[in-house]
């Protein structure tokens, strides 16, 4: 066989086979490819990246108010492991309780292909514009533990206890104890925040003490924001009010401080309530201290209901109420106990 039959032979070849190699290049570009995980997300794994085979479903954006306060820690447990758990990425930012950063760091979010956005703020009533920009963006807002929100604010739904009724159930417990140790009036101060978190914990707890079958004067009310503020306003109370039989703080920040106050001082006999159960004060009760309860709330437990929520409104077309009411107790010498457990059939 000469060169140019040769040559000719092998272009019948080229071109019978390119036709069939053509069909299986366009088969393999129509399969969907797995999506990666964002460049500035968390995946599942906590590491940023995607492992093979591995699909994001979704990605969280999470504007937290604090992470100085363990309450808030534990949030972001609940919703990072949630995450984790559907194998979802996620990103979060810590506003450092600043009103501004709060509003910046949701705006920001919003820019970062998020498909929800979860907030958990003390400025409810800064977030319009939040609210504006992700109903313009076609993402869903769901809401923690947020206080003084806008009656129009457009959310989905604010996952949370309800501030005063908490209060309320330390307050109905703290009468009985205190009725059992023979009083039947109380002095008392009250440490809160700025916030109507602080101050409908605060109302509802001196409401509870009363409907207890007690006498209530509380002699003053302090705010404050460290361990160490509320501490030195305790010191200020022990000297300036020396009959006081109880404090209560809307935070276990405030709690503590009382505590470092009155130990300093040897004053035993002012019992405290504290509120969000945190570990110091769990070890603090369980000892058998003057610290004699704390208000439980359950952050982890609101976050990974939130990041469930997430997935039945999206995929399953689930609707919720603006108010999703979570559970509360106090935990004390007995242990946990729930609304039902304090209040009985009140």
């Amino acid at each position: 066989m000469n060169g140019k039959k040769m040559l000719a032979l092998l272009l019948a070849v080229v071109m019978a086979v390119m036709p069939l190699s053509g069909c299986s290049m366009k088969g393999a570009a129509e399969q969907p490819a797995a999506p990666s995980a964002p460049a500035d997300a968390v995946s599942a794994d906590g590491t940023g990246d995607t492992a093979p085979g591995e699909e994001k479903q979704l990605k969280i954006g999470f504007s937290i108010i604090t992470l100085t306060f363990p309450y808030y820690v534990k949030m972001l447990d609940g919703f990072e492991a949630a995450c984790k758990e559907k194998g979802w990425d996620y990103v979060y930012t810590d506003a450092g309780m600043d009103v501004e950063k709060t509003v910046n760091d949701c705006l920001d979010l919003t820019l970062k292909d998020i498909d929800a956005l979860v907030i958990a703020s003390w400025y409810g009533d800064s977030l319009q514009d939040v609210f504006e920009q992700c109903k313009a963006a076609n993402i869903p807002v769901f809401l923690i533990d947020t206080g003084s929100l806008p009656p129009d604010g457009d959310y989905v739904t604010n996952i949370g206890t309800v501030d005063f009724d908490a209060g309320y159930n330390g307050g109905y417990w703290a009468a009985g104890q205190m009725k059992e140790a023979g009083k039947e009036a109380v002095r008392m101060i009250s440490f809160t925040t700025a916030t109507s978190n602080g101050r409908n914990r605060a109302d509802g707890f001196v409401k509870g003490l009363e409907e207890g079958g007690l006498t209530v004067e509380v002699v003053n009310e302090y705010l404050g924001d460290s361990r160490e503020s509320y501490m030195t306003s305790c010191e200020d109370a022990l000297v300036t009010y020396p009959e006081l039989d109880l404090v209560f703080a809307a935070n276990a920040q405030g709690g503590l401080g009382a505590y470092d106050a009155c130990v300093a001082a040897n004053r035993p006999e002012v019992k405290i309530v504290g509120f969000d159960c945190e570990d110091e004060e769990v070890e603090l009760i369980d000892k058998g201290t003057q610290y004699i309860a704390s208000v439980m709330q359950l952050p982890a437990g609101m976050a990974q209901q939130t990041i469930q929520n997430i997935e039945d409104y999206l995929y399953n077309g689930a609707t919720f109420e603006k108010s999703t009411l979570y559970e509360s107790g106090v935990y004390c010498a007995q242990g946990a106990l729930t609304t039902e457990d304090i209040l009985g059939s009140k």
